[in-house]
């Protein structure tokens, strides 16, 4: 089972000991501040992306009913079976 980025689990263990003996003790929670922030940051900025996506196929899709629409008035204008 794969975890963060393809790492597992000992590998990620051995990743955050390498990071506690280079920083210490006194820095760890100030960087794990910083860490959590980042991924908050990227987190928010994939919210906002999916949302003006969705909001761009919301238009999409009532562009697309309204030239239905407009093609289904004329098709019965023009007297044809519409039939689904």
């Amino acid at each position: 089972m794969a975890g963060l980025f393809g790492l597992g689990l000992p590998e990620l263990a051995v990743i955050g000991g390498v990071v506690a003996v280079l920083f210490g003790p006194s820095k760890l929670p100030e960087l794990g501040r910083s860490l959590g922030k980042t991924v908050k940051s990227f987190q928010s900025a994939a919210k906002a992306r999916a949302g003006a996506a969705g909001a761009v196929a919301g238009r999409d899709g009532a562009a697309m009913r309204a030239a239905r629409a407009l093609l289904r008035a004329r098709l019965l204008a023009a007297n044809v079976n519409l039939t689904r």
